[in-house]
């Protein structure tokens, strides 16, 4: 599985979403949460996937957007391929997530991908609520 570190010097491994990955996860959340909390929600949905690869021996790849898009590329097309192909939508739901448009933009168009006969796919909520 692919590995890469960020341009802060975090050399935790980060996965991505590439061609053979057995489950692709999509993590669907507010920036707003993420910064807030000192990168806990990448921090949560990677230790999901290793324990997850842990648990079933299956290769896991994850869409975060911020380490999924490169500069220059159109990022809308690329969130809207990234749901089409997760077979997991990971949302973290809170009041930010909500109000969100493109969070909510997001879940329905993921939901709009459910009906597929190339398998099941699946929405995991998180719930997230300030201290």
């Amino acid at each position: 599985m692919p590995l890469s570190t960020d341009e802060n010097n975090d050399t935790s491994p980060t996965r991505h979403v590439v061609a053979g990955n057995d489950v692709s996860v999509f993590v669907s959340y507010a920036h707003k949460d993420d910064d807030s909390s000192y990168g806990r929600v990448k921090k949560l949905a990677e230790g999901i996937a290793d324990t997850y690869a842990s648990l079933t021996g299956l290769e896991v790849g994850i869409f975060f957007d911020t380490e999924s898009i490169r500069l220059g590329e159109n990022w809308r097309d690329r969130i809207r391929a990234g749901l089409n192909n997760a077979t997991v939508l990971l949302a973290f739901i809170s009041p930010s997530y909500l109000r969100s448009p493109a969070c909510r933009e997001e879940l329905a168009s993921f939901f709009a991908f459910l009906p597929t006969r190339e398998g099941r796919k699946l929405v995991i909520p998180i719930l997230l609520f300030p201290p």
